[in-house]
């Protein structure tokens, strides 16, 4: 559906609103390369996953008429499908494992929380799945996308949602030099029924999502005629609407565009020194030096000072005999810090309405950058901006090991039949009753025989086996790497294999960190969105009913002198750190609520790939042998998920260890 900016400006959509739909205009509707990516979207995913494979697929129907008229089948091995499947699989078998690491605090009680709230919440959208899915569209569609949001109408209180997000809906400048997209403006729109506009956001009317009747423009004569004459002359069109019918209820011709605009702007910051805690500073910030002002500070240059009045400690009856003052004059001196930082504007707009505007929705994380809800997962860059992917590439390749097969098929049906060589004077003889025979002359100088079939067999079959090798090299999954042996090396060594599976991973080790870039900016968004809506009683849900007096981090755990065992907790002990823990979370006790500034989120290690430990375990076992490595070593070679776990037991143990023989010299002496 083509966007008119000149029928929107005439119809007095306001300038806020118009502003995106140019950038809508611009990159989603008139935008050559992104029409082109989602035309080869489209190829991929009928090439990958047809629905009707006489329609779909990766011949056209000229294309299978002109193999029919040569003899051959048009066939279609389907390895995309295959190769997208096992590339996904190797990323995706297991659920990202995210740490939430409160910042400025060593609360653990805390971080667990954190860290149940997104393991519960990933688990009810999905768990892996989510992610496959995410990742499988990165395969075969060049970017995928997720979008985190807050369901109202789930549940009591809302659900978070995590959901995989159309690609063809997204939009963003392509000018961007982010691989996510997070230097520009983005956004999604798409079409909609007026019937789902109106019955979805409360208070829209018929005329929101109509751009006419246009507007007379200031100092136009009351007597002009709001018509305009048709092209014969007679028919007269007053530009207006003639209201909703049936058909355009059912009509998807609305736009719903929810805009994402990145902005730049100036800040004051007024850098106070705390006077709790020494050398930290508590912030205030102000757009102009006349707002600052306004609030009792006196600015020079760089640096601003206020005067206050304190109650005087020592102000008595007798100090005030003396002429001592109720009050005590402080100045507070601070520094002013001009600062350009960057802000996301989410508007959300139906046809002409502006339904919201909302300056970072989701607060910012640790580093002061914009939460968004939308993320994004391109595969591979482009000069033209827009991503390509593994099955662009294989798709051609995929042809040409189709192609192979069918005329394999071709020779080796014609071998079956194949012509008959006979001499001069050699005849066919039909014969009904005792079946067709071949009449030779006495003199023949040989006797029929069928033409021997050539090397050309030969020939084809290494053609397509060298295709399958290059359709798997694109998507990272030679047959090594799928538990294959590879042909004629069947007395090779079990580590060998291993050592070369391990080879081939390190290949999808780039896509592998940007699918946990963006797990982590998904956990980022839902960790907001659960700070944000979650009350109490949903954190206590992820408190057992008996770890309120019993739990506590393995880094907590006191051990009994006399036993060398773990202690017992204090039951009110633990039940008054889960509390302080949720009243810190939830802004209790004249706390300031926690936002995502106050959280640092980071992938587990080993949590998204399952890496090939065996290859690395039996290297780090000769290393320890050999005293090059220690266990704290040995498993961070191997990158195991539990190391800290590990380690953290290991030196407990030999401070145990320690501490029982400190007490057998003190009882021996």
């Amino acid at each position: 559906m083509k966007i008119d900016l000149d029928k929107m400006k005439n119809a007095g959509v306001p300038q806020e609103v118009l502003d995106v739909y140019k950038r809508v205009k611009r990159d989603y509707v008139e935008d050559e390369h992104r029409i082109k990516w989602k035309e080869v979207r489209k190829k991929n995913w009928d090439a990958a996953y047809p629905l009707d494979t006489e329609k779909q697929g990766i011949w056209t129907e000229k294309e299978k008429a002109a193999m029919t008229k040569k003899g051959q089948i048009p066939i279609g091995i389907n390895d995309l499908a295959k190769g997208v499947q096992g590339s996904c699989a190797v990323i995706t078998a297991k659920s990202p494992g995210l740490n939430f690491a409160p910042l400025g605090s060593g609360d653990l009680y805390m971080a667990e929380l954190l860290k149940r709230a997104w393991d519960y919440v990933l688990a009810r959208n999905g768990g892996p799945s989510t992610f496959y899915d995410f990742v499988q569209e990165a395969k075969v569609g060049a970017l995928g996308c997720i979008e985190v949001k807050h369901d109202p109408a789930k549940g009591i209180y809302g659900k978070v949602v995590i959901n995989e997000l159309d690609p063809t809906t997204y939009y963003f400048d392509k000018r961007s030099k982010d691989r996510n997209h997070l230097d520009v403006s983005f956004g999604k729109a798409h079409l909609v029924t007026r019937k789902h506009a109106l019955d979805t956001y409360e208070g829209l009317k018929e005329d929101d999502l109509d751009f006419s009747p246009i507007e007379k423009e200031a100092g136009e004569a009351a007597d002009k005629p709001d018509y305009i004459k048709g092209l014969d002359n007679y028919t007269r069109d007053t530009g207006r609407s003639d209201g909703p019918t049936a058909d355009k209820d059912d009509e998807e011709n609305i736009w719903e565009i929810e805009d994402w605009e990145l902005v730049k702007v100036k800040e004051l910051w007024l850098m106070i020194p705390s006077s709790e805690e020494p050398g930290e500073f508590d912030r205030e910030i102000y757009k102009t030096e006349k707002e600052i002002e306004e609030q009792g500070w006196k600015i020079d240059g760089k640096k601003a000072t206020k005067e206050t009045e304190s109650p005087n400690p020592e102000f008595n009856q007798e100090t005030f005999m003396q002429g001592a003052a109720p009050t005590i004059t402080e100045t507070a001196e601070a520094v002013i810090w001009p600062r350009r930082v960057e802000k996301r504007i989410q508007r959300i707009i139906i046809g002409k309405k502006l339904i919201s505007t909302e300056e970072n929705p989701l607060g910012v994380d640790s580093d002061g950058e914009p939460v968004l809800s939308i993320i994004t997962l391109p595969h591979d860059r482009t000069l033209s901006g827009y991503p390509t992917c593994p099955t662009t590439r294989a798709y051609e390749i995929s042809r040409s090991r189709n192609k192979r097969r069918m005329q394999s098929i071709y020779v080796v049906s014609k071998n079956i039949d194949a012509p008959i060589v006979m001499t001069s004077g050699s005849r066919w003889v039909m014969d009904e009753v005792h079946g067709d025979y071949i009449e030779i002359t006495k003199d023949a100088a040989f006797a029929p025989q069928r033409l021997r079939p050539g090397s050309t067999s030969a020939e084809l079959v290494n053609m397509e086996q060298r295709d399958k090798e290059d359709i798997s090299d694109e998507y990272d999954m030679p047959e090594v790497f799928r538990g294959k042996i590879p042909e004629g090396q069947t007395n090779i060594a079990g580590r060998t294999v291993l050592a070369l599976q391990e080879s081939v991973g390190v290949m999808s080790q780039p896509f592998t960190a940007s699918v946990e870039s963006s797990m982590e900016r998904v956990g980022r968004a839902a960790a907001a969105l659960m700070l944000k809506t979650w009350p109490k009683s949903t954190w206590l849900r992820l408190i057992e009913p008996d770890e309120m007096q019993t739990w506590q981090p393995e880094k907590e755990q006191e051990i009994n002198p006399e036993t060398g065992q773990p202690q017992k907790p204090e039951p009110n002990v633990i039940q008054q750190k889960w509390m302080d823990a949720l009243a810190r979370i939830l802004g209790e006790g004249g706390q300031e609520p926690m936002s995502m500034i106050d959280i640092d989120v980071k992938i587990i290690a080993g949590s998204t790939q399952p890496t090939n430990r065996m290859a690395k375990q039996g290297v780090a076992m000769e290393m320890v042998r050999a005293e090059i490595y220690d266990a704290k070593a040995a498993l961070d070679y191997v990158d195991d998920p539990k190391k800290d776990e590990i380690v953290e037991r290991m030196e407990r143990r030999r401070e145990q260890e320690l501490e029982a023989m400190r007490q057998g010299k003190d009882k021996s002496s």
